[in-house]
């Protein structure tokens, strides 16, 4: 019984831990999908901003086409709105651009200036050539319009300078309409206008935009009005009659019928018609505006008040930002107290670390003395013991010989003497001073190459590029002059060539190169005979990377890098 009671607590137990593992992968499950839902919802709503932008841009030219301007005005105002909260310049500055178009509609000329005004301000900060073009073309246009001239040029020319050497032929026959339109109305230089609609019509063409073609085609009917030749005007103006009716561009429409209806009326001669029909075009144009005046101040009073809004929200959140700084400030204070008290005590240690490195150091500069012992001993016994060796050789059999082979010997002795004297000098340069000048190292190096080449007819040629003049200290210098010298001696005994190039170049680091044109090498036994071994041997001593390049007939190349 006793048993079975066991089993069945067991049993129960076991149900309880399934059941809570279900529970727990159950939660986890439900951790992720909310995480994963969460990143989605960032994702859409950082990717629905960038598309509700271009809608709302879209939006706005399509209610200006329509006629529908105080439509046209909420959307270009929503997309600056999305554009300031996301911070996005090139947003701002098209945003600008579409209202300063809805109070060019409007006629408001003054408050669309002020909108193109302000997004040039922040085109700097904005670096985009396309947009510069449309902001200086918009303002250039506007300036004509109210007998701005000077203003007006400047930033057409502007305007020609960002498109010059581009392929936007919309943009640059839109351009070059508007300069048509700069030399007719306003300086009256027919024959300069002509040149820009020949232009306009050019690159209307090459842009294959219908709604260009037509606007460059205006200013040619015009152009003819302006020359009082109104049957060729109104021939121009029923082709853009048909264009803009087959586009579907309703201003457009507006526009070439009323001059269709006026060109009709100049050449029936039937001036007063055409006053009494300017008159009731403006009187219907001043009505409309009254109208869509007060939705569009309506829109842009409820802008600003919800930028208001947003900046109160601004100013909250930086004021708790403040607060958040001042309790940070005073958990710096606090932990700079905590660490200036454990500061005081580490000093103590730190002194007697320091005597300690004082010591080791003594001990390194004292090893580093032993070394330069060492390594001028073995200079000088590489360089002068071997020469004086040959020296007392020579002396020793000097009686032995006959006269021609005594002053032979004799010359030999006179020669080797000089050397031991030249390498003393040398090595007396090397260690005088704590350091030597890259400049210095180059003029040894040509004083000696000159000296070993004097009596050949091997062309010398030294080229010298010395940016910043280092300092070398005197194991690298020596070390350095000496693997030259083993290079140039090679070059003179081995090579047969009939030129020995020297570049000395040196910026952030020095860069040695000697090459000649000779018959060069390539197994490992030429090399023997090139003394390759003490070369690498003298570089790696001072920590100098050498490449070599030889190849039989091709000459040979040593660059080193110090």
């Amino acid at each position: 019984m006793e048993n079975s009671a066991f089993v069945l607590v067991q049993e129960n137990q076991n149900v309880e831990r399934k059941y809570f593992r279900k529970i727990v992968t159950f939660k986890s499950m439900l951790c992720r999908i909310k995480f994963i839902c969460l990143l989605f919802i960032l994702s859409s709503s950082m990717l629905m901003s960038q598309v509700t932008f271009n809608d709302f841009i879209k939006l706005s030219d399509r209610k200006l086409d329509e006629g529908a301007i105080a439509e046209a005005m909420k959307s270009a105002i929503k997309a600056l709105e999305i554009a300031e909260k996301d911070k996005r310049c090139d947003q701002v500055v098209k945003s600008f651009l579409k209202i300063g178009r809805v109070h060019y509609r409007m006629s408001d000329k003054k408050l669309a200036l002020k909108d193109w005004l302000h997004a040039e301000q922040m085109l700097d900060s904005c670096q985009i050539d396309s947009l510069k073009s449309k902001v200086y073309y918009h303002i250039g246009s506007l300036c004509s319009e109210i007998n701005m001239y000077d203003s007006s040029l400047l930033y057409l020319n502007k305007a020609a300078l960002t498109l010059k050497n581009t392929t936007r032929y919309t943009e640059l026959s839109r351009l070059n309409s508007v300069l048509a339109d700069f030399y007719m109305l306003r300086r009256v230089d027919l024959d300069e206008a002509e040149k820009h609609i020949i232009e306009a019509e050019k690159y209307a063409k090459l842009g294959g935009d219908p709604g260009w073609l037509s606007f460059a085609t205006s200013k040619r009917a015009i152009f003819y009005s302006a020359r009082h030749n109104y049957a060729e005007a109104l021939k121009y103006w029923r082709i853009v009659l048909s264009q803009c009716e087959a586009g579907g561009d309703m201003e457009g429409t507006l526009s070439a019928m009323r001059n269709v209806a006026e060109n009709l009326v100049m050449l029936s001669g039937q001036r007063e018609a055409k006053d009494v029909y300017g008159r009731f075009i403006a009187l219907k144009d001043s009505l409309f505006k009254a109208e869509t005046a007060s939705k569009v101040a309506e829109y842009e009073t409820l802008y600003k008040t919800e930028k208001k809004e947003r900046e109160n929200k601004i100013l909250q959140q930086e004021n708790s930002l403040t607060q958040a700084k001042l309790q940070a400030r005073n958990n710096t204070i606090i932990g700079l107290v905590i660490g200036i008290l454990l500061i005081i005590a580490l000093v103590a240690w730190r002194v007697s670390v320091m005597n300690l490195r004082k010591k080791e150091k003594e001990l390194e500069t004292s090893k580093a003395i032993q070394k330069e012992k060492e390594r001028i001993s073995r200079d000088l016994h590489d360089n002068v013991g071997g020469q004086l060796s040959y020296v007392l050789y020579s002396i020793d059999g000097i009686n032995d010989q006959d006269a021609a082979k005594r002053s032979e010997i004799a010359i030999s002795i006179n020669s080797s003497v000089r050397n031991v004297i030249s390498n003393l000098r040398e090595t007396i340069w090397a260690i005088s001073d704590e350091s030597i000048s890259v400049s210095d190292l180059s003029d040894k190096l040509k004083v000696y190459a000159r000296a070993m080449f004097k009596n050949t007819e091997t062309k010398l040629s030294f080229s010298e590029d010395i940016q910043n003049d280092l300092k070398l200290n005197s194991l690298l210098s020596l070390n350095a002059y000496r693997i030259c010298q083993e290079i140039i001696n090679n070059a003179f005994k081995h090579s047969k060539a009939s030129e020995l190039k020297i570049g000395i170049y040196c910026d952030k680091q020095l860069k040695l190169v000697i090459s000649d044109n000779g018959i060069g090498f390539e197994s490992a036994m030429d090399n023997e005979g090139y003394g390759i071994s003490n070369i690498t041997k003298r570089a790696e001593e001072v920590g100098i990377t050498i490449e070599l390049m030889s190849k039989p007939g091709k000459g040979t190349r040593y660059s080193l890098m110090v």
